[in-house]
């Protein structure tokens, strides 16, 4: 989109508008300035001229309403062509100053993708129907109707989830084959018991049942059949289970068994129910032998004496065989699963192989996934570095978002700077935690999110932003300056920008960020007496100057007056030749004449500018970068929050240190980096730095933090100092120190 004509009348205030907003890359001078950022226009406008109605115009458009004038009721009309064909509704997003935090349905397609998700509801189908059914059956062998409560139990014993519960099945498979099936007799909600957990646990518990297992032990070692650890009663259950299976001993084909004892005397039987008696009697032996009995009375005098656990009791009466399996409660329990699992080895089978046949693809998609993730990381990784906000963001369920059509989880974790975090909801984040500002950030993350999943959704769309930065501390106002300097770049397709704000900072900055000290696609609005609205040109963004009445008494003062000396030689003498305004220049940037200004001759260029200064006691000879140096140690070690020229003066040195940091590694490393930049130094040093080195470089962090905290340029009018004021003196001391230590 080259052009976008809008024309309006009498929508809400606007009696009558008609501006085409230029977004094709300029020609001519402008271009080399501007053609990186042709896809924003900025119009600044005072409160009450057509701000609000312009966006409340194009916000009805976008939901295929009318606009209307509210206050006369006359008839609306308006047009808005792209390259002379009428805009799709469905093309506009406005972002309005009253905005809120807004769960945009666009969020999910950040991440959606059809086809992904089409194939991976297919496979999750099947592998999901053939987990039911095997979890129907385990279900009904423990006597519990829902099979709901049958995966609590389960995901509770494991820890697992629904998302994880499927891997946990599967490796469970080695376990599963080889499952003492007699642990089908446990009742699953007998033993589920805390109370059952508590006496397995106690110390006379395990007592008696080293007594009872190390009797049992001896009688196994006097067994006819059986061996502990060698051949007990589970290898012969299967034994029977693999003859009765394979027909082993059917009538019809007269196959026999031979049973060995210990002493190797043979008994030979001829049906399972002869051999399934002759293991009966060895065991039969065993339990009933006295110190055995002996031992499980003591044992079960004890569960007597706690009434809550009579089911157990009873339980263990008829189960006395298992006994030697009741370390813990966890491993009974762990037995009992697999014994359950087993017991249904063909729908379990099906459900892993169903997983099996299906892996491959399943890999794929979540590989493919775990690309498509990145941009939402991009996003919430831009926002929890460049906005300062009490709490850190991340999405919760991103590959859930990918293939499973789920709605994103945002997850607030604030954190108290003492070991503690917390997860709060965002309705009670939005409501009840944050100051409005910070309110106001929060509602930049929705918008991010809406940009970003209009940028994956392709076509060109056109952004109508009404004071987005209101409420905004400096920092974060800065940080949306520098979000929307990134969109508006020609690279980002499709997105259309139309930036109005009342806040001449805001106006002055952005400009400054896109195109210098170029006017380009910048625009003042005024309104006449019949609500006509007037369009100029981006016009001068030179302010006047303030307190100079402590500069002679005050060390930090005089530091400060240094922005505005440079800036009063600029307006009234301009650059070229204008040494006042080069050796103030080499007193905010980084230049080759820079160590060598005396404190006297700051002072000498003040007076020259400023007249009715007494600077007698600067005429010295120290160091400029010395006396900024030394200044800035006090403030650092006595700062005061309500000093403007504290926090001037720290701005000053994070630049200055920030420089001398690139441009030392630039000498170091003999990079070609730009000597006399045309453009503000300090920007033009990080774009270079960056190039050279990464934006994974870990200085660029620190930087980065830099352009954000610190203007392009010290303004002169009084008002145009509020973003500085806005800043903590502890952030831009926190900044400094940071810049220091690269």
């Amino acid at each position: 989109m080259n052009v976008l004509s809008v024309e309006l009348n009498n929508c809400y205030g606007i009696g009558h508008f008609q501006y085409d907003f230029d977004f094709s890359v300029p020609s001519g001078p402008h271009r080399h300035s501007s053609a990186s950022h042709s896809q924003t226009n900025i119009l600044y406008a005072h409160n009450g001229v057509m701000k609000t109605s312009f966006a409340k115009t194009f916000d009805d458009i976008a939901h295929g309403q009318l606009p209307v004038d509210r206050a006369y009721g006359r008839t609306p009309h308006y047009r808005i062509d792209a390259d002379g064909v009428p805009l799709d509704p469905g093309a506009i997003f406005v972002v309005r100053a009253d905005g809120e935090y807004f769960e945009t349905e666009k969020m999910a397609t950040l991440l959606a993708d059809k086809p992904r998700q089409q194939r991976y509801a297919t496979i999750m189908e099947d592998i999901n129907t053939a987990v039911e059914q095997l979890f129907k059956h385990v279900a009904a062998a423990m006597g519990i109707p829902r099979v709901a409560e049958v995966t609590k139990r389960f995901d509770a014993h494991f820890g697992t989830s629904d998302s994880t519960r499927l891997n946990k099945l599967i490796s469970l498979q080695s376990d599963v084959e080889k499952a003492n099936l007699d642990f089908l007799r446990v009742d699953y909600r007998v033993i589920d018991d805390p109370k059952v957990a508590a006496f397995l646990d106690k110390q006379a518990t395990h007592q008696m049942l080293r007594s009872y297992i190390e009797t049992f032990e001896a009688l196994m070692q006097q067994s006819k059949f059986f061996q502990d650890g060698v051949y007990d009663y589970t290898n012969a259950q299967n034994v029977q289970m693999a003859i009765q299976k394979n027909n082993f001993m059917a009538d019809a084909v007269k196959n026999r068994v031979v049973l060995v004892d210990k002493e190797g005397k043979e008994t030979t039987v001829s049906t399972p129910d002869d051999l399934e008696k002759a293991y009966a009697e060895d065991k039969n032996r065993i339990f009933s032998d006295l110190k055995l009995k002996v031992a499980y009375e003591k044992f079960d005098k004890e569960i007597g004496h706690n009434e809550q656990l009579r089911d157990f009791q009873r339980w263990i009466k008829r189960n006395q065989d298992l006994i030697p399996q009741l370390q813990t409660q966890d491993f009974l329990k762990t037995y009992t699963w697999h014994a359950l699992l087993a017991d249904a080895a063909e729908l379990y089978t099906a459900a892993v192989d169903t997983y099996e046949s299906n892996k491959t693809e399943l890999n794929a998609l979540y590989d493919e996934s775990d690309k498509l993730q990145s941009r939402w990381e991009e996003v919430v990784e831009h926002f929890n570095t460049n906005f300062s906000v009490p709490f850190v963001v991340s999405v919760k369920n991103k590959k859930d978002v990918v293939l499973d059509r789920t709605k994103p989880v945002l997850e607030f974790t604030f954190s108290d700077g003492r070991g503690s975090s917390k997860s709060i909801d965002v309705r009670t984040l939005t409501s009840d935690v944050l100051s409005r500002g910070e309110s106001r950030a929060l509602f930049i993350l929705s918008i991010m999110f809406e940009i970003e999943s209009r940028i994956i959704d392709g076509g060109e769309h056109v952004v109508v932003l009404d004071d987005v930065a209101d409420s905004f501390d400096y920092k974060n106002k800065y940080a949306i300056i520098e979000y929307l300097h990134s969109l508006s770049d020609e690279s980002v397709n499709g997105i259309h920008l139309i930036v109005m704000t009342h806040n001449f900072d805001f106006y002055r900055a952005f400009r400054l960020r896109c195109w210098g000290k170029d006017q380009c696609k910048s625009r003042i609005a005024t309104r006449d007496s019949g609500a006509a609205i007037t369009m100029h040109a981006g016009g001068s963004i030179n302010e006047f100057d303030r307190f100079k009445q402590e500069v002679a008494r005050d060390e930090k003062v005089f530091l400060a007056m240094i922005p505005f000396a440079r800036n009063l030689s600029e307006y009234t003498r301009g650059t070229a030749g204008n040494d006042d305004y080069q050796k103030m220049t080499s007193c905010l940037h980084r230049k080759s004449d820079t160590s060598a200004i005396t404190v006297a001759d700051v002072a000498a260029v003040l007076n020259s500018n400023i007249h009715g200064l007494n600077l007698t006691a600067f005429m010295t000879t120290e160091k400029y970068v010395d006396m900024l140096t030394r200044v800035l140690a006090t403030i650092v070690n006595n700062p005061d929050e309500s000093k403007l020229e504290d926090k001037i003066v720290l701005a000053i040195g994070i630049r200055m240190e920030a420089e001398k940091h690139m441009l030392g590694r630039f000498i170091a490393d003999a990079k070609p980096y730009t000597t006399t930049p045309r453009s503000v130094q300090t920007a033009c040093w990080f774009r270079e730095y960056c190039g050279f080195y990464g934006v994974a470089d870990l200085a660029v962090s620190v930087l980065k933090r830099v352009m954000i905290a610190t203007p392009e340029s010290i303004h002169l009018n009084s008002f145009m100092y509020e973003p500085i004021m806005d800043m903590s003196v502890d952030e831009l001391i926190k900044l400094y120190t940071d810049v220091l230590s690269l």
